[in-house]
C-alpha cells in the first residue's frame, strides 16, 4: 500500500503564493507575453486611462449640479442632474441607486446638524490614503483622525433670536461653520493623496484642491453662499452636498491610486513569478475542481475511463474531433504530431471558434458547448468568435461597396494605402458597425447601409445611380442578417487562415508545409509561444503577426487584417496553453481511446 505523499516545503510555498491570486488572473498572465506585462491589471480590465474630474464624478453618482445663475436642491423633482449619464446595465443602475441613497442619507444628516456621517466618511478616506503607504507609519499621523473625531457642532453658536423670519440667517451661519470646519481637513487629505498619485492622476486632484481653497477663502472672508461654483464652467453645488461629494470623489481617486500601485507591482514583480509557477498550479487547481486527484494527493489521471466520466464535455469534444478528422484512426494512433494537429485545427478552430450553430448538419438549435479544459477561456472564445463575425460581415460589406463602385480600388485584398477620402469613409463604416448595442436592429441596419453607400460613392469614379444605391442597401441588410451567401464564403476563408496559423512555425515558413510540435506536452509551435523565454516570445509574436496579416490580406480581409492578426495570435496562445496543461496527460489518451471506440 502506498504511503500518503507529503507536500514539500517548496510546493507549500508555491501554493501559498499562488493562492493569493484569482485563477482567472493566473490564466491571463500565462497567456501574456512578458513584453506586455506592463499592460496587466489585477482586475483583468484595461487600466482606466482617463481620470474623472470632480464634475464628472458628481454626475456619475447622481449629485445635482446647478447651472450658473440657477438654483437646485437635493430634493428636486427628478432627484438627479440632467447631465448625469444613464447607466448602461442593470448592475450599474442598482449600484448608482445604492450610492445615491447613501449620499442622500449623509447630506440629510448634515442638514439635521449631525456631523457624524461626514466624519466617518473622512476617517475612511484617511484609512484609504494610509493604505497606499502601509509601511510608512511615520507618515500616517499627517492625517489626524482625532482632530476629525473631536469636531463637534457647538449648540450655542447659533442664536435663534438672531435668525431671520425664515431662518435663513441661522442656515447661512451653519453652512459657514460646517464648511470652515471640514473643508480644510478634506483639502489636507487631498494634498496627501496628490503626492502619492501618478502625474496624470494627480492633475484632477490638484484642480479640485484649487477650487476647494477658493471656497474656504470665500467663507473665511464672510461671503457665505448657498451655491458653490466649480472652476472650469463645471456648474455648482449646494455646500453640504459639495462636502459629501468631495470626500467620495477623493475616495474614488484613492481607490484608483491603489489599483495603479497594485498593477505596477503585478507587472514588475508578480507576473514573472506567476508565469513561472502558473502551469503546474493551474493544472492542480483543475484536478481538484473536477475530482481528478487520488486519496494520496496525486493526480488520478491514469484511469482514462474515469477521466472521461468526470470531464464529459471534453470527452464529447474529443470524440467529435476524431469523427471529423481527415486522418484515419491508424494514423492518429501512430502519430503524436497528427493528434496535436487534430486538437488545434479540428477541435479548436473548426469545432469551437468557427462552430456556427449547427449550420453544417441542419440543426440550427445546436449550441456550442465549451469543454471543461477550456472553461478559463470562455471570455476569450466569445471575444474571438465575435471578432471573426464582425470582420466577415464588414469585409462582405466592403466587397459589395467596391463591386458597386466599379472595383477600381482593391479595398479588401490589398495592403496599399487608400486615398484619404476613401480611408475616411472606410473608418466611418467600421465606427458605425461598432455601435451595434446603441441602436435598434432597424436603425442599426439603416446606419450601416448609409455608411456602405457613402463608401461606395467615395470609391466610384461617377455618381451612383438610384438603382445601384437601392441594390447596395438591399445587399447590406441581407449581409447584416446573415442571408448573404458571401458570408459563408468569407467565413470559410477566415477559418482556413486560422487553421494554418495555429500550427504555424516561422522556422519552416519558407517551406510549403507547416510544422506541428512533435509532442503534445510542448503545447507550442516553438519556444516562446507560451513560456518563460521573453526573447523567444517577442520574436515569435512579431513574425506571427506579420505572417497572419499577410494571410488575412490575401484572403480578402485587409481592412481588418491588423486586428484579426492579434485575435489569431490569442487563439493560438489559448490552444497551445491548453495542450501544455493537459495534452500529454490525458487529451492524447482520450484521442487514442476514441480511436478504439
Amino acid at each position: 500500500m502506498k504511503s500518503p505523499q507529503r507536500s514539500s516545503p517548496a510546493r507549500n510555498n508555491t501554493e501559498d503564493f499562488m493562492s493569493n491570486f484569482d485563477p482567472g488572473l493566473i490564466h491571463h498572465v500565462l497567456l501574456t507575453d512578458p513584453t506586455d506585462f506592463p499592460n496587466l491589471t489585477m482586475s483583468g480590465k484595461p487600466r482606466a486611462k482617463k481620470t474623472p474630474t470632480f464634475t464628472q464624478h458628481a454626475h456619475s453618482v447622481g449629485f445635482p449640479m446647478v447651472s450658473s445663475g440657477e438654483s437646485s436642491s437635493m430634493d428636486d423633482e427628478n432627484g438627479e442632474s440632467a447631465a448625469a449619464p444613464t447607466p448602461q446595465s442593470r448592475e450599474d443602475q442598482i449600484s448608482q441607486t445604492m450610492r445615491r441613497a447613501f449620499h442622500d442619507m449623509v447630506v440629510q444628516s448634515l442638514s439635521s446638524k449631525d456631523w457624524g456621517s461626514l466624519q466617518q466618511l473622512i476617517l475612511e478616506l484617511h484609512g484609504e490614503i494610509r493604505a497606499l503607504i502601509p509601511r510608512r507609519t511615520d507618515l500616517h499621523n499627517i492625517l489626524n483622525d482625532e482632530e476629525i473625531r473631536n469636531l463637534r457642532y457647538p449648540a450655542t453658536t447659533l442664536d435663534d433670536d438672531d435668525a431671520d423670519d425664515d431662518g435663513s440667517s441661522n442656515n447661512s451661519k451653519y453652512l459657514e461653520l460646517t464648511v470652515k470646519a471640514y473643508l480644510p481637513h478634506i483639502i489636507k487629505a487631498a494634498m496627501s493623496l496628490a503626492q502619492l498619485e501618478s502625474e496624470d492622476r494627480s492633475e484632477t486632484t490638484s484642480a479640485w484642491i484649487a477650487d476647494a481653497r477658493r471656497v474656504v477663502e470665500s467663507f473665511t472672508e464672510g461671503v457665505t453662499t448657498d451655491t458653490i461654483y466649480i472652476g472650469g464652467g463645471g456648474g455648482g453645488m449646494k455646500p453640504l452636498p459639495y462636502l459629501v461629494c468631495s470626500v467620495t470623489y477623493l475616495q474614488i481617486k484613492a481607490q484608483m491610486c491603489r489599483a495603479d500601485v497594485a498593477d505596477f507591482h503585478l507587472s514588475r514583480t508578480l507576473a514573472p513569478r506567476i508565469q513561472a509557477l502558473g502551469v503546474p498550479y493551474e493544472r492542480n487547481v483543475f484536478y481538484r475542481r473536477f475530482g481528478l486527484m487520488d486519496h494520496n494527493g496525486g493526480m488520478a489521471v491514469e484511469d482514462i475511463t474515469s477521466v472521461t466520466e468526470k470531464l464529459p464535455v471534453t470527452w464529447e469534444w474529443v470524440k467529435g474531433m476524431v469523427q471529423k478528422s481527415e486522418y484515419g484512426v491508424d494514423e492518429l494512433r501512430q502519430s503524436e504530431e497528427k493528434r496535436v494537429k487534430l486538437v488545434q485545427a479540428v477541435g479548436w478552430v473548426d469545432s469551437i471558434l468557427f462552430f456556427r450553430g449547427g449550420e453544417d448538419n441542419g440543426n440550427s438549435n445546436e449550441v456550442i458547448r465549451i469543454p471543461e479544459v477550456l472553461m478559463q477561456d470562455v471570455g476569450n472564445i466569445h471575444s474571438i468568435r465575435d471578432a471573426t463575425r464582425v470582420a466577415v460581415n464588414g469585409s462582405a460589406l466592403a466587397l459589395h461597396a467596391s463591386t458597386i463602385a466599379g472595383g477600381n480600388i482593391a479595398l479588401t485584398s490589398s495592403d496599399q494605402a487608400l486615398p484619404a477620402h476613401v480611408e475616411a469613409r472606410k473608418k466611418n463604416l467600421l465606427d458605425v458597425m461598432a455601435q451595434r448595442a446603441a441602436a435598434s436592429r432597424d436603425l442599426y441596419e439603416n446606419r450601416v447601409a448609409e455608411a456602405v453607400v457613402e463608401l461606395a460613392e467615395a470609391m466610384a469614379t461617377s455618381p451612383l445611380s438610384t438603382t445601384a444605391v437601392e441594390t447596395l442597401t438591399s445587399r447590406t441588410k441581407a449581409t447584416m442578417r446573415g442571408e448573404d451567401p458571401v458570408i459563408k464564403l468569407l467565413d470559410n476563408r477566415m477559418k482556413e487562415v486560422f487553421r494554418g496559423m495555429v500550427v504555424w512555425n516561422p522556422q519552416t515558413a519558407q517551406a510549403t508545409t507547416n510544422h506541428i510540435p512533435v509532442q503534445m506536452k510542448t503545447g507550442r509551435s516553438i519556444l516562446g509561444v507560451i513560456g518563460e523565454n521573453s526573447g523567444g516570445s517577442d520574436v515569435f509574436r512579431t513574425q506571427f503577426l506579420k505572417e497572419a496579416q499577410r494571410e488575412f490580406t490575401r484572403k480578402g480581409f485587409s481592412i481588418y487584417a491588423s486586428d484579426l492578426s492579434q485575435t489569431c495570435l490569442m487563439a493560438t496562445k489559448v490552444i497551445h496553453l491548453m495542450c501544455l496543461l493537459y495534452g500529454e496527460i490525458f487529451i492524447s489518451k482520450m484521442i487514442l481511446m476514441a480511436c478504439s471506440d
